[in-house]
């Protein structure tokens, strides 16, 4: 059985329930890294990153181990839908176990429609500019009014 390192601090339920359930099929197959690369899609650097909840495992990544482990794979499928799910948050950005985004989708404008009601633009209205004359310091202004 691998030692495994504790997973991430604010990972979402879902995904520590995916997460667990990848690790203990590693451990039930007994290939390392190395050989889940070899037997799969992906190099053992990913392998590592999903497994240790740094990245979501693509579905067919799932789906891969859950062959070589011979388990339901329907089952690890579902898991998987709600893992993605809580990674990505609702509005496509990677969201925290309390439902802020993550700091790496902190900075980024959600432009989803979802926010905004119908008939209401997103958009800010045109601050007006000053007529040209005002602003064109090549032009000689006219005189004050008296």
């Amino acid at each position: 059985m691998t030692d495994w390192k504790p997973l991430p601090d604010g990972l979402a339920s879902d995904v520590r329930h995916l997460v667990v359930e990848l690790r203990r099929l590693k451990d039930r197959t007994g290939l390392s890294l190395a050989a889940l690369a070899r037997d799969t899609p992906y190099s053992k650097s990913s392998w590592d990153r999903y497994l240790n909840g740094r990245a979501l495992p693509p579905s067919h990544a799932v789906d891969s181990l859950g062959e070589l482990a011979d388990v339901d794979r329907a089952r690890l499928a579902s898991l998987w839908k709600l893992a993605n799910t809580a990674w990505h948050g609702h509005d496509g950005r990677r969201a925290r176990r309390d439902g802020a985004p993550s700091p790496a989708a902190w900075g980024t404008a959600s432009t989803s429609s979802a926010t905004t009601e119908p008939g209401q633009s997103r958009e800010r209205p045109a601050t007006p500019r000053p007529p040209v004359a005002e602003t064109d310091p090549t032009r000689e202004s006219a005189p004050a009014p008296p």
